[in-house]
């Protein structure tokens, strides 16, 4: 900046009467005019003596001359203030450089920068500390890309390590599968063995009804292991809530009542089961941060609105139509009114570093944004805080299933049925034996491929394990297939990651079971895939 003629050049307590030295001084301002970083220089009391351009429209102030007279507490950056109090008194009174240090500056409107700063202590001719003179700089973008950076290995390493976990879920389903089923095989053919009124039925129904509980246990860790990577379909809310409460309760502080209140609910919404889970999970994490340790009451709320005309939220637009709201309220400590508008911002967050990366709610609006529904917050400081999330509420689609009555799945008709555990393939020939079937057993692929390759007529439908050394059930399903293109298949699996109801159908196998299975469900699905041909 050039001085006004006659003015005072900034930082000068007075006017000089030495011409050179007062074009030597307006040269020097020019100069720390033109650099991009900050400068300043404060007395002994704290107080601004002057700064360059850059650093007065950093304050706020109009021009570097009216710096002086003022002190950290006076400008935008107040709330630092203590902070950089407490550096010039480090500098001053032990005499100290402090060379290139990172530091947060919190300005007015609550946003937050990060300055690298150099301070230097300034002494008159005597020697004598007589201020402090510093500059810094803006590095706030360098530390949000590193920031960023470090969430993206963060995010590769967890999504490394829950790749990992799915396989590794995958191996375990895959036997513990096996187990259920020979379990639930054999405990319903001797509970349909006994007589009524015999105890050892309630026995048995009791071990089944665990058994049952083994498998949905199963295929939730399934389902939380591979989030992200479910296929959009239709899922019915509420038992997908039930579930994620359950985690809830296992994993939130004793300190917080978790309470759910759920009205009549009918209809699906179209996502996967994963993306409900994190939705409520990210919601109910915040909602247990905001209450800290001394607890309180989170509340999960549920219910269908039918929207006549377009509304239109903070995070969203809502076309008309059939909506479920479900709400997730907190007794916790509040948002700021000037951090509301920002939380679901990429990378914003209030809690300290180390306990927050600020993307769980910028996942959550995500992936509402996606399901076509709208996110909307409601807060006050000390009065708690409760999110509504709408999410479009669909009927359920109808799948066209070939029509078996329920009670008669029997048949006459010659299977061939593979699977490479001998316990499973005999458990699987002494169910369908009793529905009328009759039962070619294999344990051996190459084999079932030698027999019907022998007599490829024999056999009206084949029911293959999926898991099998050598080659797939798919892969024997296609070499059969190429010399009866006309014959029935059912595949049976214990790991949907392996394969799915539309691989299988792609393939021409018209009939899928999920292992561990009841005897009636394998029933109804050869029966099905039969009546279909």
């Amino acid at each position: 900046m050039t001085p006004k003629r006659g003015g005072k050049p900034a930082g000068n307590g007075e006017q000089s009467d030495n011409p050179l030295l007062e074009r030597s001084i307006a040269m020097l301002q020019l100069v720390m005019d033109t650099i991009p970083q900050r400068v300043f220089w404060k007395d002994r009391n704290f107080v601004y003596r002057g700064c360059n351009r850059v650093f007065a429209e950093d304050a706020g102030i109009d021009s570097p001359e009216d710096i002086v007279g003022k002190n950290d507490f006076e400008l935008s950056w107040k709330e630092s203030a203590p902070l950089y109090r407490a550096d010039d008194r480090d500098v001053m009174e032990n005499d100290l450089s402090k060379i290139n240090y990172e530091e947060p500056q919190i300005r007015a409107d609550g946003s937050r920068l990060w300055l690298r700063t150099t301070k230097l202590p300034i002494k008159n001719t005597r020697g004598e500390i007589i201020g402090v003179f510093g500059s810094y700089e803006d590095i706030t973008d360098n530390k949000l890309v590193d920031e960023r950076h470090r969430i993206l290995e963060a995010q590769l390493r967890q999504s490394q390590k829950m790749e990992a976990l799915g396989t590794l879920a995958g191996g375990i389903a895959h036997d513990f599968n096996n187990i259920l089923s020979a379990i639930m095989g054999y405990g319903e053919l001797v509970h349909n063995d006994l007589s009524e009124g015999d105890p050892r039925r309630d026995d048995l129904e009791q071990l089944l009804h665990a058994s049952e509980r083994g498998r949905q246990l199963v295929q939730r860790i399934l389902a939380y292991s591979r989030s992200g990577q479910q296929e959009a379909t239709f899922v019915d809310l509420v038992p997908v809530l039930d579930d994620t409460l359950k985690l809830l309760r296992a994993t939130l502080p004793s300190t917080i009542d978790l309470r759910s209140e759920f009205g009549p609910i009918e209809g699906v919404v179209h996502g996967s089961e994963s993306d409900i889970h994190q939705i409520v999970v990210n919601l109910a994490t915040n909602a247990a941060f905001a209450m800290g340790e001394s607890g309180g009451i989170l509340t999960i709320g549920l219910k269908t609105e039918a929207h006549k005309k377009p509304l239109v939220h903070h995070h969203g637009e809502l076309t008309p139509g059939d909506y479920f709201h479900f709400t997730i309220t907190d007794t916790g400590h509040g948002i700021d009114p000037a951090h509301l508008e920002r939380i679901f911002d990429p990378f914003f967050t209030t809690k300290e570093v180390g306990k927050g990366t600020g993307l769980g709610l910028s996942v959550v609006i995500g992936i509402v944004s996606s399901m076509g529904g709208a996110i909307d917050v409601k807060s006050k400081p000390g009065k708690g805080t409760s999110f509504d999330v709408y999410l479009p509420r669909l009927e359920p689609p109808e799948v066209p299933v070939a029509p078996v009555a329920e009670d008669d799945v029997r048949g006459t008709e010659r299977i061939l049925l593979i699977d490479d555990e001998r316990p499973l393939a005999d458990l699987g020939s002494r169910v369908l034996t009793r529905f009328g079937y009759k039962v070619s057993v294999y344990d051996d692929p190459d084999a079932a491929l030698a027999a019907f390759a022998n007599d490829p007529e024999s056999f009206d439908i084949v029911v293959t394990d999926f898991t099998m050394p050598r080659f797939t059930g798919i892969e024997l399903a296609r070499k059969i297939r190429a010399e009866r293109p006309d014959l029935p298949i059912v595949l049976v699996t214990g790991f949907s990651d392996g394969v799915t109801r539309d691989a299988a159908l792609a393939d021409g196998i018209p009939g899928f079971v999920m292992k561990p299975y009841r005897a009636e469900d394998l029933a109804r699905a050869i029966r099905a895939a039969l009546d279909a041909v």
